[in-house]
């Protein structure tokens, strides 16, 4: 199981750009042959922005109130 964060940003955008990082890096420490791509981070200096793409894998569960979704660990090794 992959280990959760402690982020220092003091708000949701900042701890946005950690967790994706987090998940970047967490992505490139698996063995190249069965690493995932889940995770694109690309940056444009020139409008300082940040464009993050995540595809995780789910597991929908129904509930008493509807459909939630949990999303699943593919970093375990």
């Amino acid at each position: 199981m992959s280990a959760p964060i402690q982020t220092s940003a003091t708000h949701l955008p900042g701890q946005l750009v950690e967790v994706s990082q987090a998940l970047a890096l967490a992505e490139l420490a698996l063995p190249s042959i069965t690493r995932p791509n889940n995770i694109v981070i690309t940056h444009d200096t020139e409008n300082q922005t940040m464009t993050v793409t995540a595809t995780l894998p789910m597991v929908p569960s129904i509930g008493i109130n509807g459909v939630s979704y949990v999303a699943s660990d593919y970093l375990s090794t």
